[in-house]
This record gives C-alpha cells, sequence and structure tokens, in this order.
C-alpha cells in the first residue's frame, strides 16, 4: 500500500479566533494531537474510487469503476457499511467497511445529462448526488439529480438487503443532500435553485417547505446539543433550525464568502464551513456573524477548492477538490496540515467521512 507524502504549513487565525482557540498558530503539527484511530473514508470522483485513509498513515483504494463518480461517502452510527452516492451512473454503492469489498449495489435510477456539468470526465452527472442513511441504518435517503426526486431505501444491514421504496417530488426542484433529525423520524433536504424542505421519514411526505435565498449546497449539521440545526446557502445567508419545532429562522447574510459548501459544528468553539473560490475556511459563531476565516491553500498559485468537511475530535478535516489533498485543521492548537491522497484533477477529492474506530464494532465487523 502507497505511503503517504505529509506536508504541513502554518496558517493565521485573525485574533478574534486565537482568542476563542486561547492558543497561538504554530507550525508544531503533531506534538499534541489527540489519538483518534477513527478511519477517514473520501471519494476519488474522477478516478472513480474511494479511498480510505488509516491511522498507521496507509491509504486503501476500494475501485468502483470510471463513469461510477462516487461524490459522497456517508456512515450510519454503526459504521458497519458505507453508503457511497454514484453521480456519474445513478447508482448506491454500499461497502462492507471492515472488508472494503461491495456488499451491493442499489440502482436508483439512470443518470442523465446534467446542465450543471463542469467536469468533461464526468460521464452524465445527473445521478444519485448524495445517499444518507438514517442514525440506526434502516433507511437511506437518495437525492437524485436526473430525475429531481428523493428516494427512500429500506435497509436491512443484518441480512444485507437494500430495497428501493418510493419517491417524492419536492415542487419541481433538485434535492441536494439531507440531514436527518437526531431521532431519525425527521430529515430536513437542501434544495436548489433555493429552498429547504422537512420530510417526515415514514410516510416521506413533505411537512413543510421553507425559502431561502438560494440554494443549500451540502450546508446542513445538527448541533450536538439536539436541539439545534444551521443552514448555510452557497451564497453565504445563515439561518437556524429548532429541533423541537421544525421552525426556520433567517439569520441573515453575515458571511463574506465565495461559494459556500459544507458545514460542519464542533461540539465547542465556532462553526466552520468551506469557502470554495478562496480557499478557506470560515468561522461563525451560533447567530450566523463571520468572525475569521483559515487559509486552507496547500499549493499556492493553484485552487485547492476546499470542498467537503468532516470533525475528528478537535480536528477539522477538509477535502481539497482539485488538488486531490486532504486537509487536517487543529482548531485548538491553531495548526494545518496536508496529506496527499490522489492526483489532481476537475473533482480530484470530494466526499469526506469519518468511521467510527472499528475496534468498537462487533467481531464480524457486520
Amino acid at each position: 500500500m502507497p505511503r503517504l507524502n505529509v506536508r504541513a504549513t502554518p496558517s493565521l487565525f485573525v485574533v478574534a479566533a486565537l482568542v476563542l482557540s486561547g492558543s497561538a498558530w504554530s507550525t508544531s503539527m503533531l506534538a499534541h494531537e489527540e489519538p483518534d484511530r477513527s478511519e477517514i473514508w473520501m471519494t476519488a470522483q474522477d478516478s472513480g474510487e474511494v479511498k480510505v485513509l488509516r491511522a498507521n498513515r496507509e491509504v486503501t483504494t476500494i475501485p468502483l469503476g470510471f463513469g461510477t463518480s462516487p461524490h459522497f461517502v456517508r456512515f450510519p452510527a454503526a459504521g458497519r457499511y458505507a453508503y457511497v452516492a454514484g453521480l456519474g451512473d445513478g447508482s448506491i454503492y454500499i461497502i462492507r467497511a471492515n472488508q472494503r469489498h461491495l456488499a451491493a449495489v442499489i440502482p436508483i435510477a439512470p443518470a442523465t445529462e446534467f446542465k450543471g456539468n463542469i467536469n468533461p470526465s464526468l460521464p452524465g452527472g445527473g445521478g444519485v448526488h448524495d445517499a444518507t442513511p438514517s442514525p440506526d441504518g434502516t433507511i437511506v435517503l437518495a437525492a437524485h439529480w436526473g430525475t429531481n426526486r428523493l428516494y427512500k431505501v429500506l435497509a436491512d444491514e443484518k441480512h444485507e438487503s437494500w430495497t428501493v421504496d418510493t419517491s417524492i417530488d419536492i415542487l419541481g426542484r433538485r434535492p441536494i443532500c439531507s440531514v436527518f433529525h437526531p431521532d431519525g423520524h425527521t430529515a430536513y433536504v437542501g434544495l436548489a435553485p433555493n429552498g429547504l424542505a422537512v420530510v417526515d421519514v415514514a410516510s416521506l411526505e413533505i411537512l413543510h417547505v421553507y425559502a431561502t435565498d438560494a440554494a443549500i449546497p451540502c450546508t446542513m449539521q445538527t448541533s450536538t446539543n439536539r436541539t439545534d440545526a444551521y443552514v448555510v446557502t452557497a451564497t453565504g445567508h445563515f439561518y437556524h433550525i429548532n429541533l423541537w419545532t421544525n421552525a426556520l429562522t433567517d439569520l441573515g447574510d453575515s458571511i463574506d464568502a465565495a461559494h459556500i459548501h459544507s458545514l460542519v459544528t464542533p461540539a465547542t468553539g465556532p462553526l466552520v464551513v468551506a469557502s470554495r473560490d478562496d480557499d478557506t475556511l470560515r468561522l461563525i459563531d451560533a447567530l450566523g456573524r463571520e468572525f475569521a476565516s483559515i487559509p486552507v491553500d496547500a499549493t499556492v498559485g493553484i485552487e485547492d477548492k476546499p470542498d467537503t468537511l468532516a470533525l475528528r475530535g478537535n480536528q477539522v478535516l477538509v477535502a481539497l477538490r482539485a488538488t486531490g489533498k486532504l486537509g487536517i485543521v487543529n482548531l485548538q492548537q491553531g495548526t494545518t496540515r496536508y496529506v496527499d491522497i490522489t492526483p489532481p484533477s476537475v473533482y480530484a477529492l470530494h466526499g469526506l467521512a469519518v468511521r467510527p474506530d472499528p475496534k468498537k464494532l462487533d467481531h464480524r465487523g457486520r
């Protein structure tokens, strides 16, 4: 297996971020980082592969095939199976996480030509954009761009059985990504060109559709307190969701960023979003006010395009879409380092998810 080339570079917080974190930015990368055996799973979209970064810094490659264009990778709470959205062909790829083998390929609907496709190596581009499992792993919601429909898949992981159940159209808008309420009974679906749908998971009934100023490009997350969720649109407009009432509150257009994509909500400290067109992460408080930015510019003079984010302990992980690198940002220490995962291309690296420690799973890894 290939060894990794790790290159560390310092970044700078503004004063507000330094006060918040309680530490100055430094170049000491590894001395005090929390030990964490969690695997980091990533989608190498253009090469049709899933990449797994292990704790020993080795990368395992799981080939799905050219034209599958794996977009996002997701895990339910148990972490036994990975769910990978096939943007290129319209299928969901389900991988046994311990064995790194395909358990099933679930065709949702054929991919169609997507007008917004900027990637010449991506066939069609109108397949499954996201396949999100419920916390208990019994339901998967698939956002399909070719049909503009949200599909519900029934999952029986014990018997490795997955069945497409039903689908809905949401006001003719394109579903982008889904986030489950912590109780699993409700889901929030970001839409394009705008809007947020609240969906009852059992019936797939649309409970409400809120208007937003622009599309919600996978920039929704619930907080660890199970009472709040946050939404940011592509233009940087910020919203709050009350998880008790499902009510959406508009907090205003307060984020000065370029093409927002992805959002994470650390248990302590600021919310973090990726700003794709200027190679930065933006730090936001719970009222939607931006107060700091972190450069994630691994290759000076070339757009890295920070894309999907994930959390691992006190680290914010960021997939650098164009240059194929993983950025590891430690908010407490004020450090950033980069790991080479896959060669640069238009969509070299996109999806990113942290799998729970395999040692915490049962001995069968199923």
